[in-house]
């Protein structure tokens, strides 16, 4: 059992180092990609082997959480749709991980262009946000239903969520994410080929 909880306190050491190899890419819509594919692949062999050991199920939700976003972020959204799914069932009974594990599922699904199905996960994260009165992650939702509909090229919807995001997160004063969403934004001002094919349709 303590080698299982090294483990697992390392893999999220090492999780946590690979944010310094992805960025948002402006040409696709400003979807996480990474500039060292290598550090993911040896990441997920080395995680995947965790999952042979005995796990309790919140460290099965950490490891099937870090496995989905791996994948995601190597382009490959079907291995991670499987893992945040696996992490929907752990999380049916809790709330706030249930949200979470909609809004990662939801993006997953838009890395596989699989945008009706992902608006529909956050539209249903919302509406559990509401149920339960838990405000803390509706900013991420509008800010991934905004970069949903930029790629469905639906302009004014996705102007209206990433306006939403904003409002909250300069209620809240966190720069980073406050930068996250201005990027968005001025980067529909800077393209009005956006908004007159949006018009076009």
């Amino acid at each position: 059992m303590m080698e299982v909880v090294m483990s697992i306190e390392k893999v999220k050491k090492d999780f946590n180092r690979l944010s310094q190899h992805v960025f948002f890419d402006e040409d696709q819509y400003f979807r996480e990609q990474t500039n060292s594919k290598s550090h993911f692949h040896i990441f997920i062999q080395e995680t995947e082997i965790l999952l042979e050991t005995s796990l309790t199920m919140d460290e099965q939700y950490c490891i099937f959480s870090f496995l989905g976003y791996s994948y995601r972020i190597l382009n490959n959204p079907t291995e991670g749709i499987k893992y945040f799914q696996k992490c929907l069932t752990i999380s049916q009974h809790e709330p706030r991980k249930q949200i979470i594990t909609m809004i990662r599922l939801g993006e997953a699904y838009k890395y596989a262009n699989l945008h009706k199905k992902a608006l529909e996960l956050l539209d249903d994260a919302i509406n559990i946000s509401n149920v339960y009165q838990i405000e803390d992650y509706k900013h991420y939702i509008y800010q991934h239903k905004g970069k949903c509909f930029l790629e469905l090229g639906d302009v004014t919807l996705a102007k209206d969520n990433l306006h939403d995001a904003l409002s909250i997160r300069e209620k809240i004063e966190n720069d980073a994410l406050i930068y996250s969403t201005r990027q968005v934004i001025d980067f529909i001002g800077r393209n009005s080929n956006l908004v007159q094919n949006e018009r076009e349709k």
